[in-house]
């Protein structure tokens, strides 16, 4: 299983956060699997900066479009996630 650091604006992950989303869809360009953990980091797209906020959640499902090619394109996945800890801050992430 695999960790995966990953930016999210602040709509997805406020939603993710509220457990209103409890999926993430994303180009499947890291070999994503069911087992694997996906690191939320959120992002301000506009400013280019971190917020600091986090959040961690587990791949329960996954479907995409090899699967099914007439409802997605081939390079996507939409994955069913869990969220295992957070939402959080750490200082140290908006500096990166």
């Amino acid at each position: 299983m695999s960790r995966h650091h990953l930016k999210i604006w602040s709509r997805f992950f406020d939603d993710i956060a509220s457990g209103k989303k409890q999926y993430e869809i994303r180009v499947d360009d890291r070999g994503y699997h069911v087992g694997d953990t996906l690191l939320l980091k959120e992002f301000d797209p506009d400013k280019g900066t971190y917020s600091g906020r986090w959040i961690e959640v587990l791949v329960k499902h996954i479907t995409g479009g090899n699967e099914r090619p007439h409802l997605i394109p081939a390079d996507i996945v939409v994955m069913g996630i869990e969220r295992l800890h957070g939402p959080s801050i750490d200082p140290e992430m908006e500096k990166k």
